[in-house]
């Protein structure tokens, strides 16, 4: 079993970090995203594609969890 997601964000919660969880079989660990630079909705989809790129046999991809502004 693979996800990965983002849990909903609590009253509280700063408005710039959301908090998801990846799973991968029995593995489980939870991740703060930095939403400075992407959105929850701009991550989800780059890991849309991430995951199509190893669907369709490509060697190498990855998730990224913590995206900053590259120009910094």
């Amino acid at each position: 079993m693979f996800s990965i997601s983002f849990e909903p964000r609590a009253p509280r919660s700063p408005k710039r970090l959301a908090v998801g969880t990846i799973t991968i079989g029995a593995f489980t660990e939870r991740f703060e995203a930095p939403l400075d630079y992407w959105t929850c909705k701009a991550y989800e989809a780059h890991w849309r594609e991430a995951v199509r790129r190893i669907v369709i046999g490509r060697r190498r991809s990855a998730l990224i969890t913590s995206m900053l502004d590259p120009a910094n």
